[in-house]
């Protein structure tokens, strides 16, 4: 970083650093202006019309950030947030990052819950991560209540400090656990939401270095040849417990997954898509359910 550099300068600056280890030069200027906004406090717009110096200590953070970026460390790691679904949400390293691809899974639950009455009813996420989705949904419906479950301790404490952020940690009780059909003391639930693992070891390989040396590898990788261990153990357990399922999928698995659901007996399965046009959301009911009108 130059010295006496001026903000809009240091956004150049840091485009061109970005750019020169790999990052493509679009998600660089993005990124660019995430740092600029985190360290200086100013969005990239403003500075057409509010520029200035950065002083040593911003130039001190900035230089840690590209450091980290240099070995490849996801930007959201190296913020400590991320955006998603219009709300600035707390990352730890180490737990799975929400992704806008993943905002259609939770569009897709609030349809399902608006259209049949569920607004005071009750969710299930399974592998809550940061707890981007039943925060956002919970943030949405003032009198639905959440249960979650993850196997990541980080991913709990995660997950509640973005409950407390969105004031909605009276309404969102969190386990550890991996026997999510078997909660102590908890009945049915109106919706099971998931965005489980479900990439292939095989495609391992294909990953970006961000993905693969840094996201903790049990909320990526699905067991099975396809990837489809998380569904076929949804959808053999989760009938007896909810009406409705809403999961994220892989883009190619969008014939697999509804098979895997409609062997089990679940019934008016659905895909969405995503803003790219890629099949991401998979939803369906349960046979056993009655639809509310």
């Amino acid at each position: 970083m130059s010295k006496n550099v001026s903000a809009s300068g240091a956004y150049r600056e840091i485009v061109e650093r970005l750019v020169s280890f790999g990052i493509d030069k679009s998600e660089a200027k993005i990124e660019a202006a995430l740092i600029i906004e985190h360290v200086c406090g100013i969005a990239l717009k403003q500075l057409h019309t509010f520029d200035f110096e950065v002083d040593d200590d911003m130039t001190e953070k900035i230089i840690a950030i590209i450091l980290r970026r240099e070995k490849r460390e996801p930007i959201q790691y190296c913020l400590g947030s991320a955006h998603f679904m219009g709300s600035k949400l707390f990352v730890l390293p180490g737990v799975f990052i929400p992704r806008v691809d993943t905002e259609m899974l939770v569009v897709e639950a609030i349809d399902i819950i608006v259209k049949n009455n569920l607004e005071a009813g009750s969710i299930l996420e399974i592998g809550i991560g940061t707890g981007a989705i039943s925060t956002s949904l919970l943030n949405r419906f003032p009198e639905l209540k959440g249960t979650a479950t993850d196997i990541s301790d980080r991913a709990l404490e995660c997950a509640l400090k973005n409950a407390v952020l969105l004031n909605v940690q009276d309404r969102l009780d969190l386990h550890r656990s991996s026997t999510w059909w078997d909660l102590q003391g908890k009945g049915s639930y109106d919706l099971i939401i998931s965005n489980p693992p479900y990439i292939p070891m095989t495609h391992k390989s294909e990953l970006a270095p961000e993905i693969i040396k840094f996201e903790p590898h049990e909320a990526l990788f699905g067991g099975g040849e396809e990837g489809l261990s998380f569904y076929e153990e949804i959808a053999t357990r989760g009938a007896d417990i909810t009406s409705f399922v809403a999961l994220e999928i892989g883009d190619y698995q969008s014939n697999s997954v509804p098979d895997v659901f409609a062997q089990c007996g679940w019934v008016e399965g659905y895909i969405e898509k995503d803003l790219n046009g890629l099949p991401r959301v998979f939803c369906a009911r349960s046979a056993a359910s009655q639809i509310k009108s």
